[in-house]
């Protein structure tokens, strides 16, 4: 009898729940997520001489397959080819990054939250790499579906300057009509856009694309998650003594494709020391010191190539938008800021020898695990409505029902 009482209760709180989400309407959402935050596919045949920086035994020819995340990217050795196959070139004469020729990089079915929810897909290991999974299945338990009122604007996260090539999608242009279509099968209702990490910084450059007129017309509000404003001295860490992530692959590799990706560079430390303070985000050894206001200096310790690449894109990134704004917001979008913080982040990295292949060290202060505190609390200067939800790492709150919950207010309306 007890538990039949117990049953009846949850039945009237469910009934309850659900009755009262029948007053409100949903907003239609579009997903932005971070970098190394979508599914990357690959296929084609790498040519002959095409140089490359994966081993000898990998293949030159590619057959459709999962470069990132797959279960291959925790097998060693075999995991150093789908790293490979990843890695950009340069073209200095036009200053645009390349791919390998004859290999396509693709996003599966792109527009729906497939390719974001788990960046491994396959049993297991999807359990283990949840990304925007947790809240999207929270979403899904308000109404939304896939591909009707709940999209995903993923991208190959190597890339943010998509409105300046020819060989690859313009991916600005096809968010635009994704947000159009959007609108218009949800009865002319306006998006909500929700970006985390270096989605963020897509969403501030996506607004500058789509114009004043546009982002009145379709754009409801931002809901802005972790964007590293002022970036972020763990790619300093990726970089210079290299990262693996956790993942059992050489060092060697993720450091080259951090060195080549000119995302990497967009997410650099800005703002000069006026923004971010004066502490040092790299030595190397006891002489040589770097800070914001000298980071161009450390470009011109790697290669030409890292060199002029690091350059532009620091200097025509999210810098030069920031200018064109006045470090406002584009066309005055609605925006609303949640951080975490509490976690240690590296915020300087020290270096014992200039070719950055001897031992190396980590200075910490506060963050989100990834962002530092100041690049976070940078928020404040774009918009007042932030949200310091507690002390989370920087992926691991999107699965908190705490996220969920500051969200909910934004994307249903009566």
């Amino acid at each position: 009898m007890k538990l039949l009482n117990q049953m009846k209760r949850l039945l009237i709180i469910s009934f309850f729940i659900i009755e009262s989400y029948a007053f409100f309407q949903r907003k239609p959402i579009i997903l932005i997520p971070g970098i190394m935050s979508t599914i990357l596919e690959g296929d084609g045949t790498v040519l002959s001489n095409q140089k490359v920086i994966f081993p000898k035994y990998c293949s030159r020819v590619l057959n459709k397959e999962t470069l990132w995340l797959s279960t291959k990217s925790f097998i060693p050795y075999v995991n150093a080819c789908s790293f490979g196959y990843l890695v950009p070139g340069w073209n200095s004469s036009n200053k645009q990054q390349t791919d390998l020729d004859g290999i396509r990089i693709i996003i599966p079915q792109w527009g729906s939250t497939y390719s974001i929810r788990s960046i491994v897909p396959t049993w297991p290991l999807k359990y283990f790499s949840n990304a925007f999974d947790s809240l999207i299945k929270r979403l899904e338990s308000l109404g939304y579906q896939d591909q009707v009122d709940l999209l995903a604007a993923s991208y190959d996260w190597r890339y943010f300057r998509f409105d300046e090539y020819k060989h690859i999608d313009n991916w600005y242009e096809k968010t635009k009509n994704l947000i159009l279509n959007t609108f218009k099968i949800n009865n002319n209702s306006k998006v909500v856009i929700v970006s985390h990490s270096m989605g963020g910084l897509m969403s501030y450059k996506l607004f500058d694309y789509l114009g004043k007129d546009f982002c009145n017309a379709y754009i409801d509000q931002w809901i802005s998650m972790s964007t590293p404003f002022l970036g972020s001295v763990r790619t300093f860490s990726a970089v210079f003594p290299g990262d693996n992530m956790g993942i059992p692959i050489n060092t060697k590799y993720t450091r080259d494709l951090s060195r080549t990706v000119e995302t990497i560079p967009f997410l650099f430390p800005n703002g000069g020391n006026e923004r971010w303070g004066n502490e040092p985000i790299m030595r190397i050894g006891n002489q040589t010191i770097f800070t914001i206001n000298n980071i161009t200096e450390s470009f011109k310790t790697l290669d030409s190539d890292f060199q002029e690449k690091s350059m532009y894109v620091y200097q025509h990134g999210i810098n030069e938008l920031y200018l064109k704004y006045n470090y406002t917001i584009p066309h005055n979008v609605k925006t609303h800021c949640i951080i975490t913080s509490g976690i240690p982040t590296i915020k300087t990295v020290n270096m014992e020898t200039a070719n950055y292949d001897g031992n190396f060290s980590f200075e910490y202060g506060d963050g989100d695990g990834t962002i530092n505190i100041q690049s976070l609390l940078y928020a404040k200067h774009f918009t007042r409505s932030i949200f310091n939800i507690g002390k989370y790492k920087h992926t691991d709150y999107l699965q908190e029902e705490i996220t969920f919950e500051t969200i909910k207010p934004f994307i249903l309306k009566k």
